[in-house]
């Protein structure tokens, strides 16, 4: 027996994979925010010539699987969503893991490598940088899911308003011919 209350497939079917991709983008926020963060400790590290002591690559090394880990969440969005209805979110979420989280944690590892303190303050600001559009491309996919999201319940209701006027016009032609 079917219950006249339950939601909508289409609904249940975009909620869960809305929610799905905005686990992973908010898993991936958070991790980046907190990667900057450790970066932010870090840079009054990195300003004496000579490598860096032990708590400056530890807390490097923080930072870098804190970046591992966002750009591990942006991925599984990638693999997430071919054949839904947020496929679109894919190409842009693989372009911010691939242009800007790929490219911090490079310049965070350089960083460590280098033992001249004005190269290692560039990779730094690089990295930072990065980690700065990274957050911005993934609150820009977040807006796009919201959007598309909407778009989609719109159009679900519009079809189902579509079907019951029809229901309806179906049923006055019925009472007119018995007429």
């Amino acid at each position: 027996e079917l219950d006249p209350n339950a939601a909508p497939f289409v609904d249940t079917q975009v909620g869960a994979q809305d929610s799905g991709i905005r686990v992973r983008l908010d898993a991936a926020l958070s991790a980046l925010r907190q990667a900057d963060a450790q970066i932010v400790e870090l840079v009054p590290l990195t300003g004496r010539p000579g490598p860096l002591d032990s708590r400056a690559k530890d807390q490097a090394e923080r930072a870098r699987v804190l970046l591992t880990r966002a750009e591990a969440s942006v991925r599984e969005v990638v693999k997430l969503v071919p054949g839904t209805t947020f496929e679109a979110i894919g190409p842009p979420a693989g372009e911010t893991a691939d242009r800007h989280m790929a490219p911090a944690r490079t310049a965070l590892d350089l960083a460590v490598l280098t033992d001249g303190p004005v190269e290692r303050a560039a990779q730094v600001r690089t990295a930072r940088l990065e980690i700065d559009r990274s957050i911005a491309g993934i609150e820009a996919l977040k807006e796009t899911l919201g959007r598309l999201s909407a778009a989609i319940r719109e159009a679900e209701k519009m079809r189902e308003l579509a079907d019951r006027e029809r229901d309806l016009a179906a049923r006055a032609r019925a009472d007119n011919a018995k007429q």
